[in-house]
């Protein structure tokens, strides 16, 4: 045996016991020298935000997005600023300055006129298409050590353990999907009693990486794949009109082989407003307002605003009290026994309108036995194949029992790995193959 063949033996043989004996192994080792090594690679963070998000004219919400940041236990992150509207934002420059944190920094500041929201009262067309092409254009400014990268939005919170939970998901995994708290939670259930805590009821929305049953701040992907197949949330969704960019994204990833990682029954995602972090602010969850536009989902209002109403119609409302369900291992909700809501709903149930206005393919898991077998069909049923609602009612709930939650991982076997420099094909999505704006 040659010199040359005993070296390329050893090499193998090296490779194997560093990376696991397989081909993904050595995927990932590339991978990982491509971002920099483990403990250099960091999460990239894209926040968008506006002037709803700071200290005058807003919620103060953007401080307290930062500060959950600057909270993790592992500090392998940075947080890139993006303004996604085109009204100024005048305190961001002096709300980062205050901070003085060099992770974080602004990278557009100001977007044009010409992304005006609403058009005679309703979206604009194209608006979301335009705001997700601003998103794509700063994930491409990630920094080049960035492993991971987040998008969210300036509202939203992250538990402590975030960032450590996504560099903890084993090798060789594209992307992590985290459960999380929002107000799209069992939204095809009784109103307000859809967020009530009771035996098998998850602790927040789970995460099933599809549309209606996913949110954009709960995921994060794998950079370099996503830059090397040129996936973009501004091309996946042709019409521009639903919004759903982030749920359509999920499903194409996976159906591109994707492989993911679940943290089920760990809620380190707080989506703004959920009615957790309503009950413990002292708010009001009103879930009269759900089916409606202006406040898809619900809202968190003040208590005085709801006996006003209550007030002038005594017979309109009914007022719930209940203990709503949560993650005692987030979010330091270890200290709370129970987390009680105040919710508002209509007294007459004909103005309930769960299932014609979400549809069968936002049932919640725990719901899905309960979903009438004469369901009229919904303009949304047709944004998730088929199939893939078959295997998601088919696939197991998997809980560990211990207060982890429970663990998953969906997706091809193959591993990705980037093309070579010759083939200079751009991936499309979902056939869509469009300029961005």
């Amino acid at each position: 045996m040659s010199r040359n063949r005993i070296s390329f033996l050893i090499l193998v043989m090296i490779s194997s016991a560093v990376f696991g004996g397989s081909a993904s192994g050595v995927t990932e080792a590339a991978i990982q020298a491509d971002s920099g090594s483990l403990d250099d690679s960091i999460i990239c963070f894209v926040i968008r935000t506006y002037w709803g998000h700071g200290d005058t004219w807003g919620d103060k919400s953007l401080r307290r997005i930062l500060g959950s940041l600057r909270n993790q236990t592992v500090d392998r992150w940075e947080a890139l600023l993006i303004v996604m509207d085109n009204r100024p934002f005048p305190e961001l420059r002096r709300i980062v300055r205050e901070i003085n944190d060099s992770r974080i920094w602004v990278q557009a500041e100001w977007i044009n006129f010409k992304y005006n929201p609403k058009e005679g009262g309703t979206w604009a067309p194209n608006y979301h298409n335009k705001l997700y092409n601003l998103t794509d254009i700063a994930i491409r400014a990630c920094p080049t050590r960035s492993r991971w990268v987040v998008v969210t939005n300036g509202d939203n919170t992250y538990d402590p353990k975030f960032v450590e939970s996504v560099f903890a998901a084993p090798p060789g995994v594209d992307a992590v999907a985290f459960d999380f708290y929002s107000r799209y939670q069992r939204p095809t259930a009784l109103p307000c009693e859809r967020f009530e805590e009771g035996e098998g009821m998850p602790p927040c929305k789970e995460n099933e990486m599809r549309f209606c049953q996913t949110d954009l701040a709960a995921n994060a992907y794998l950079l370099n794949r996503l830059l090397a197949e040129n996936r973009r949330f501004g091309l996946v969704d042709p019409g521009g009109t639903h919004g759903a960019n982030d749920g359509i994204m999920a499903q194409a990833l996976l159906a591109g082989g994707w492989k993911v990682h679940y943290l089920h029954g760990r809620c380190l995602v707080n989506h703004a407003p959920s009615p957790q972090q309503c009950a413990l602010a002292g708010g009001v969850w009103d879930d009269t307002v759900m089916y409606l536009p202006s406040n898809f989902g619900g809202a968190c209002v003040h208590a005085k605003s709801v006996l006003e109403r209550i007030r002038a119609h005594p017979s309109a409302y009914e007022l719930l009290e209940l203990n709503v369900t949560f993650d005692r291992d987030s979010f330091s909700y270890d200290q709370y026994p129970f987390i009680e809501l105040k919710c508002l709903r209509h007294s007459n149930r004909s103005l309930w309108y769960p299932m014609e206005t979400y549809g069968r393919v936002c049932a919640a898991r725990v719901d899905w036995a309960s979903i009438p077998e004469n369901t009229p069909p919904h303009p949304w049923d047709g944004w998730v194949p088929k199939p893939e609602i078959e295997a998601h009612h088919r696939r197991a709930w998997v809980n560990q029992g211990d207060g982890d939650g429970g663990v998953g991982e969906e997706g091809e076997e193959a591993q990705w790995e980037p093309e070579s420099e010759g083939d200079q094909k751009t991936p499309s999505l979902n056939g869509a193959v469009r300029d961005e704006l």
